[in-house]
């Protein structure tokens, strides 16, 4: 603080200091980079010391103490760990590495990057991480709206002895769940990053033990209102989860970094300045900026691990409809049922209710595709399309399979408007025409994203070029999705495969992914069902729309 009231010396201990001395003003500058700091504070958060230590010119000596917690986290993979065994028993090798690198920056008091490739489990690791947390405090995940239940549903497959709600509904209700936040105690919370900006000024008082930032790009435009809102929240530990820590320029991680440590990359305007050359690939100034993040960003792509992961990894992404497109699902889910049940009473026609089945299948999907002026994208195209950014930014190819060949074209049109290139296969695309795009998308650098439709593509395809894989809309025959997936899972695939499928949440998709399991036991018996679901049983479509 003797630097900022502008002192020229300043006394340690018997000895006095000349602040005019210029590795003096480059110390203070490292301290105070980002003007934020009170003259009257004399603690100063650990990081603010390593930002010191990776100040370049700057010959510092440090303390017995200090240089103990430097080397404690150079060596954080000899952090003990203590998961209950129903997490650590479903651990792989990388994922105990990174829960002991979470654990060793939160018992320093700094927060990281967790930016895993796409499929490597990163949220198993935050939950695994989140198990060894014994602070009274609450703990926050803010997500996008779309994964909120996602998170509830993946505490519940690996750590059911957690306490989940999420925060949503009307703004009484959310101001309840926010009232029950306050009394709670060592709960976890979810809550989607709109939310948390309309209801800012509710979490002002409230001390969180860890808060913890889903798709983390959400917050990478720093002077965004949902951005403010979260760095506006207190919390003990702060740790983002992203696969894109530089979506769009550096200053997408300069948010993030300002979110976890503000200050420790400087302002915003000097940030902006010492780095805006690189664009230009200046390597010296990239070189430094890597040295500042390493201890914070811990990242391992699919080949590196390749030894710990299975060839085909398959997860499930609960998606959260947007409030427009759940009441139309609701009003025609009634519709569905009140048909099923004239079938029951008068034998109409079986067509009928399969009939209302897909319309209740496309709903989950894409309303838009056959609801006229219907303008919003709908929640799974949003998460796709987010997807696919992360997973192309990632250095991968990806496959998209859905039911309805309008969704794929749809689809083609958004991600055409991001200047992403797709190719799309379907039933009217000629034989020979397919077999080229096949080989286009396995060979061209230039090819990222293939959109095949499920009926067209199941069979017949060598699309090992993708290593990701998405179905948009699960059927109930596990045997017709699988075919699909195993045109990128087959002969001549050097990578590890990650299928992910997108099921709506509170609707029939979460019966269908039920189905499936049932039917999985009984595929030695049963014949392959085509698409409009002729093999579908009279008990099996009572149980979608029960």
């Amino acid at each position: 603080s003797g630097y900022k009231k502008k002192k020229k010396f300043i006394r340690v201990g018997s000895q006095f200091y000349s602040l005019s001395d210029a590795s003096m003003q480059q110390i203070a500058d490292a301290f105070y980079s980002d003007g934020t700091e009170e003259l009257t504070q004399e603690k100063l958060p650990l990081y603010k010391a390593l930002r010191l230590k990776n100040t370049a010119g700057v010959d510092v000596n440090f303390d017995e103490g200090l240089e103990k917690l430097f080397d404690r986290l150079l060596h954080y993979s000899s952090f003990p760990l203590t998961c209950p065994p129903s997490i650590s028993k479903n651990l792989r090798p990388y994922q105990e590495n990174g829960v002991q690198w979470l654990s060793t920056l939160s018992s320093l008091q700094l927060g990281g990057i967790l930016a895993d490739d796409m499929g490597l489990g990163k949220s198993l690791e935050m939950i695994a991480f989140l198990s060894l947390l014994k602070e009274k405090e609450n703990i926050l995940i803010i997500s996008p709206k779309s994964l909120i239940y996602n998170w509830k549903n993946e505490f519940e497959k690996w750590d059911s002895s957690r306490q989940v709600e999420v925060v949503e509904g009307n703004k009484s209700s959310r101001k309840k769940t926010i009232e029950r936040m306050k009394e709670a105690g060592q709960g976890v919370f979810v809550v989607s990053y709109d939310s948390l900006r309309n209801d800012e000024e509710l979490y002002q008082d409230i001390l969180f033990s860890t808060i913890v930032l889903d798709e983390a790009q959400y917050i990478a435009n720093a002077t965004a209102l949902k951005t403010k809102a979260v760095k506006s929240l207190h919390a003990k530990h702060r740790f983002v989860l992203t696969g894109t820590p530089i979506q769009n320029s550096y200053m997408d991680l300069w948010s993030i970094m300002d979110f976890l440590m503000p200050g420790y990359l400087d302002g915003y305007k000097d940030f902006h300045l010492m780095y805006s050359s690189l664009a230009d690939n200046n390597q010296a100034q990239i070189h430094r900026l890597e040295t500042q993040i390493a201890p914070f960003l811990l990242r391992r792509t699919k080949e590196e691990v390749l030894k710990d992961l299975p060839p085909k990894t398959e997860e499930i992404t609960v998606v959260q409809m947007d409030d427009a497109e759940a009441k139309l699902y609701e009003a025609y889910f009634t519709n569905a049922k009140m048909t099923l049940k004239d079938q029951k009473d008068s034998g109409r026609n079986r067509v009928a209710i399969l009939a209302e089945l897909t319309r209740l299948r496309q709903l989950c999907v894409d309303p838009s595709v056959f609801v006229s002026n219907y303008k919003n994208l709908s929640a799974k195209l949003t998460q796709t399309i987010a997807m696919v950014q992360e997973a192309i930014a990632s250095g991968h190819k990806v496959l998209i399979f859905s039911s309805f060949v309008a969704v794929l074209k749809h689809l083609q049109d958004e991600l055409a408007k991001l200047k992403i290139s797709s190719s799309l296969i379907y039933g009217d695309t000629p034989a020979k025409e397919r077999l080229s795009l096949a080989d286009r998308f396995n060979t061209s650098e230039d090819e990222k994203v293939m959109l095949v439709s499920l009926k067209a593509g199941g069979t017949g395809l060598n699309l090992v070029g993708a290593d990701i894989v998405i179905h948009l809309d699960p059927w109930w025959n596990i045997a017709a999705e699988n075919q699909a997936s195993d045109r990128a899972h087959r002969i001549g695939q050097t990578r590890p495969v990650t299928v992910w499928k997108l099921v709506a949440k509170g609707t029939i998709e979460e019966k269908i992914i039920e189905l499936q399991a049932l039917k999985r036991s009984l595929s030695s018996i049963i014949r392959v069902a085509d698409e409009e679901g002729s093999s579908l049983t009279q008990e099996d479509i009572a149980y979608l729309l029960s």
